[in-house]
């Protein structure tokens, strides 16, 4: 956890920089993707569970987060994006503006409905699902592996 954390802070302060700095931040960046990869493809995977059980698009959300996940400029990013657009019915990404320009972010999922304040608490309603799911494998592995 603490060295995917300094890659991440890492890749956050010298991944987009000119030099001198540009070597430093690509090699965080792709330490943090590397360190990334299982982690994003696991929360994908947690978020196709959590939307099958509140009856969501279980199947919409796996084939976006692996048709669509990949778009992302991150290798790791576009999974459970990917899983919570095509969960909801929704298009995410798009035109986005931080630190003063404008980025262009893949889309994600198909806009089968409007991204409403009700969708979003649904999203947020999903990502607990997803967390809650998460923590019981990971409680049934321990308490599997130490009896």
């Amino acid at each position: 956890a603490l060295a995917y954390r300094a890659a991440q802070t890492l890749d956050r302060m010298l991944g987009h920089q000119d030099e001198p700095n540009a070597q430093l931040g690509w090699a965080a960046a792709k330490f943090e993707a590397v360190l990334g990869w299982i982690p994003a493809r696991k929360a994908a995977l947690y978020t196709v569970v959590a939307a099958y059980t509140m009856r969501l698009r279980a199947a919409g959300a796996w084939r976006s987060a692996r048709e669509d996940g990949p778009k992302q400029a991150s290798p790791n990013h576009g999974w459970p994006e990917g899983a919570f657009a095509g969960a909801l019915g929704v298009q995410l990404g798009g035109p986005l503006r931080f630190g003063g320009r404008v980025h262009d972010k893949a889309l994600l999922g198909q806009p089968l409905r409007p991204l409403t304040a009700g969708v979003c608490r649904q999203g947020l309603t999903l990502f607990l699902v997803a967390s809650v799911a998460a923590v019981a494998v990971y409680e049934a592995l321990y308490w599997g592996l130490h009896r």
